[in-house]
């Protein structure tokens, strides 16, 4: 014979574990849940990540036509300001920017430089790494 305190024991261990199998059930979907919003981020930075991969990165060209006071690593000079844009445009097209210089004072040349600084010590020291790539003629143009 089972006694009523018995039988309310047992309804009640049936009940909890009737809501700890719903508990699993939830955390169980919470748990797909999150794995799903985790991989449908994942898919959105992968996306983005081959999204800005197959962009080609775009340089700049900057005319100067008066003083800035900074100074620049002049790379090239050209008597002809299309010459001068060719070469700047090439070094744009490598993701690159450049400074076209236009001509002042007495000279009639067109002056490309690739970087500018606030100093020209700065320039200076700098305009030695790019001697190999642009050959002994680098200098530094307070300008």
């Amino acid at each position: 014979m089972i006694k009523p305190n018995q039988e309310a024991d047992r309804l009640a261990e049936e009940e909890r574990q009737k809501q700890q199998e719903l508990e699993d059930q939830r955390l169980k979907e919470e748990q797909a849940r999150q794995a799903e919003l985790e991989a449908e981020r994942q898919r959105a930075l992968d996306s983005a990540r081959a999204a800005q991969e197959n962009m080609s990165v775009e340089g700049t060209i900057n005319v100067l036509k008066s003083r800035t006071g900074r100074s620049y690593v002049v790379v090239g000079s050209f008597f002809d300001k299309d010459q001068a844009m060719d070469f700047a445009n090439e070094r744009k097209g490598d993701g690159l920017t450049s400074y076209i210089i236009e001509p002042y004072g007495k000279t009639r040349f067109y002056r490309v430089a690739v970087e500018s600084f606030d100093s020209y010590q700065e320039g200076v020291q700098q305009a030695e790494g790019y001697k190999d790539e642009y050959g002994s003629d680098v200098w530094v143009l307070k300008y």
